[in-house]
């Protein structure tokens, strides 16, 4: 069964917790639910890197062809 990863992120209202219990009652291990957690806030913040110097790349694009449409 795929899981949401909304379920993981607390700020999205999901509980960790919840899904640890899970894996316990299922005799399954709950460190994974803590590896993925993890994973995931790295991936984030990555991603949100990625994100902004894809914005600063954009922009000095931008003023560059700005710059050459003047001469």
């Amino acid at each position: 069964m795929v899981l949401d990863l909304d379920l993981f992120r607390v700020d999205k209202g999901g509980d960790p917790a919840l899904i640890r219990e899970s894996q316990e009652k299922r005799f399954k291990d709950p460190g994974l639910v803590d590896q993925l957690v993890k994973a995931d806030s790295e991936w984030r913040r990555c991603r949100f890197r990625a994100d902004n110097l894809n914005k600063l790349k954009n922009l000095c694009s931008k003023t560059i062809g700005e710059k050459k449409k003047k001469k």
